[in-house]
């Protein structure tokens, strides 16, 4: 795939799609002191769409428009000091089961800081449930006639296992800095997510620190 390092770079687009940088497809992107805005729709102003591991250092991000976030992972990326203002979006959206890791952000989004969705298609890598709840115990009904337990509560510990390696969904590793939201600072929705946040400072306009959804 193609390689591309980008070093001291300013990059600004007005379209709708018009994203900042845009990796694709097994493409390698290596960047530091980058400074990126966009000003159309659905153009986040760096994104990975199935490009290999990102080391991305000393970015500046700015989008004005919705359905533009800071970042968009749908690969793994490091991103070490980004700062940015989403005005109408989220800071970072992962779509998909990736490992994302943030060291010393400054985040600000008019929606979610960081937002964690199921990838396109609404598929999950290895066919797993997509609700990031733990699913419930089964209806008597539902048991075989000839079970014997038929009816019974089942175990909570049962119910309350981790799931399998393959079904962890994303992983989010995020390390100092400041992140703030709008509607709230973490959103998961209809996905699996493991996020560990160490030494960072949290704000939300509407109080709520996160938002989690199914179905």
């Amino acid at each position: 795939g193609a390689r591309l390092n980008l070093q001291g770079v300013v990059i600004a687009t007005s379209s709708s799609n018009a994203y900042g940088v845009d990796a694709v497809d097994g493409a390698a992107l290596g960047a530091a002191n980058l400074t990126i805005s966009t000003m159309g729709d659905h153009a986040p102003a760096l994104a990975s769409r199935r490009a290999l591991p990102m080391q991305l250092s000393d970015l500046n991000l700015h989008t004005a428009a919705s359905g533009s976030p800071l970042l968009l992972a749908e690969g793994d990326m490091t991103v070490t000091n980004a700062r940015g203002q989403a005005e109408r979006d989220d800071g970072l959206a992962v779509a998909g089961a990736h490992r994302v890791s943030l060291v010393t952000p400054d985040l600000q989004a008019d929606g979610y800081a960081i937002s964690v969705a199921a990838g396109s298609g609404g598929a999950r890598p290895g066919g797993g449930p997509q609700s990031g709840a733990m699913p419930g115990p089964s209806l008597a009904q539902d048991d075989a006639p000839d079970d014997p337990d038929a009816g019974k509560v089942k175990p909570i510990t049962s119910l309350l296992s981790a799931p399998p390696d393959d079904q962890r969904g994303a992983d989010i590793q995020v390390t100092g800095g400041a992140l703030r939201g709008g509607r709230a600072v973490l959103s998961v929705s209809n996905a699996h997510a493991h996020i560990v946040l160490t030494g960072v400072s949290l704000s939300s306009e509407s109080g709520v620190i996160l938002r989690a959804a199914a179905g």
